[in-house]
């Protein structure tokens, strides 16, 4: 008796939100055992995995000379100098605005990904699914793969339990101590950090932040996992906002794949859907959830089931994408297949009948108004981030008038007024220069520590960084104007026309009641 085939049903979605609704509020977490897989994503996520941790680890042991006296990584994030160091750029504390245009742009890109790739950061990139792969790797080497490692939970304890746990969690603190070296390596010398650490000779806060990273990597890596991504992450919920209809994301085609029935090889799909429900796209998923019951917010866009899927098609000789990246305009999700639309195949004895039909594939846009208004906002930060470092100066001046007092009537009627003058060298060689004054009528310039008063003082500004000078700027009687003066200090450096200026005051106190 021939079977008639049948319009596909939808299938309920059941995603991490509606399992909580019927199970209630407070319930326990079940663990996920990801099955080993292979294929095109699965080795993509591997290398790029990898590559992120080889950089991740060399980059703070290269090396770059600045100068005596300046730190040699070339990417450094120093606290006590309050600078970040990018191998030949040097940013500092007063240039914030730099590293606010960094991280502008790095969000704008990740709104960009988002939108044309979905989830991709979360599945490839993320730190926290980086290292979560290692950590299950490093588990399922020890403890065997998915089967194994469920039949191992559920077995009494005995001495090859513990044996297989204790190397288990011994390798994940390892992995977590040196992880957490590399994240302080990034904020301190490293060749230092790991000479000191190991003998004891390392600060209190060095190993308060070591542990910390250490400890929360082994937490989030070897315990909460995918929990991270479902409930603690707030990027699921925002990246919402940056979907559409066109963005590429992992689906599974219900117009081709129901109705599902189990099945064996050679059989006909002539009457059926191409879904064997075989449940692997399921089994391999690092956050437990099944592709086929539609988009869910814990998935991470892997990519890990369409591999898994890929091989059972492979195996009834059926094309890929079954479960593949599609957008949702193409209505592989929950649409029905449109008559008159062959499914594309091959020669095979398994090989679908021509009736068997899948929905229309719609290519995604990549131009479309929202992926180019990130694409604009991009250009347009990093345009100004351009601009502000054309209009960046090597030389600062700082004036800091005194407050008290303000000022100082002298035996001879003069009046002096104190200042503090900051001199900012962001150059890697000292700079010599003179200090004037303008603006104040027979202003004679004094700086503490040195003899004599003159109208210009010579002034050294350190190599890359802050050289502080105490100064006073004296009126004589017969000069003084008003009560109070607006000047400008002016450094100008002996080796090339480098001129740093800055504004301030000269109080007299002439016109005040005595």
């Amino acid at each position: 008796m021939k079977m008639e085939r049948q319009t596909p049903k939808p299938v309920p979605s059941k995603g991490v939100g509606a399992q909580l609704s019927e199970a209630g509020l407070y319930v326990a977490a079940e663990k996920v055992y990801p099955q080993a897989v292979k294929g095109r994503f699965r080795t993509l996520k591997t290398r790029l995995a990898w590559g992120l941790l080889v950089v991740s680890a060399l980059v703070p042991w290269i090396r770059w000379d600045r100068g005596p006296g300046v730190p040699d990584q070339a990417v450094l994030f120093s606290f006590p100098h309050m600078r970040a160091y990018f191998f030949d750029t040097v940013i500092w504390a007063q240039e914030f605005y730099f590293l606010t245009a960094i991280l502008i742009t790095a969000t704008l890109g990740l709104f960009l990904a988002t939108a044309l790739f979905g989830r991709v950061w979360c599945g490839f990139a993320c730190p926290q699914t980086v290292w979560t792969d290692l950590f299950v790797w490093i588990e399922r080497l020890v403890e065997g793969d998915r089967n194994a490692r469920i039949k191992l939970d559920k077995a009494p304890w005995s001495a090859a339990k513990l044996g297989r746990k204790a190397v288990k969690h011994g390798l994940w603190a390892v992995v977590s101590a040196l992880t957490g070296f590399l994240f302080v390596a990034f904020f301190t010398d490293a060749p230092s950090a790991a000479r000191d650490l190991p003998t004891g000779e390392a600060s209190t806060t060095l190993y308060g932040f070591w542990g910390l990273f250490a400890a929360f990597t082994y937490l989030m890596a070897g315990w909460v996992r995918e929990q991270m991504c479902i409930y603690m992450c707030p990027w699921p919920r925002i990246q919402g906002g940056m979907l559409d209809d066109q963005t590429l994301i992992v689906s599974y085609d219900r117009g081709r794949g129901e109705n599902r029935a189990h099945a064996r090889v050679g059989q006909s799909f002539a009457d059926r859907g191409h879904c064997v429900d075989c449940a692997m796209c399921a089994r391999v998923c690092p956050t437990g959830i099944d592709i086929r019951n539609g988009p869910q917010l814990a998935c991470i866009g892997c990519g890990l089931c369409a591999d898994a899927c890929n091989r059972v098609m492979d195996r009834f000789g059926l094309p890929h994408g079954l479960v593949g990246w599609a957008p949702p305009a193409s209505g592989r999700d929950g649409a029905r297949a449109r008559p008159g639309m062959p499914h594309p195949g091959m020669p095979h004895p398994g090989m679908p009948h021509p009736d068997v039909v899948r929905p229309n594939i719609v290519k995604p846009k990549l131009l479309r108004p929202r992926t180019i208004a990130y694409g604009v906002l991009i250009l347009l930060t990093v345009g100004a981030s351009a601009v502000a470092a054309g209009h960046r100066t090597m030389m600062a001046l700082s004036i800091l008038p005194d407050r008290a007092p303000t000022f100082v009537r002298l035996s001879d009627g003069s009046v002096r007024n104190g200042y503090t003058v900051k001199l900012v060298n962001r150059d890697r060689v000292p700079v010599e220069g003179v200090l004037s004054v303008d603006g104040l009528d027979g202003g004679v310039l004094s700086v503490v520590g040195t003899d004599g008063e003159s109208a210009t003082r010579s002034l050294t500004a350190d190599a890359g960084s802050v050289t502080t000078y105490r100064v006073f700027l004296r009126q004589p009687a017969a000069s003084r104007g008003g009560e109070r003066t607006d000047i400008g200090f002016t450094f100008r450096a002996d080796r090339d026309a480098t001129v740093a200026e800055g504004r301030s005051v000269f109080i007299t106190g002439d016109g005040r009641r005595p």
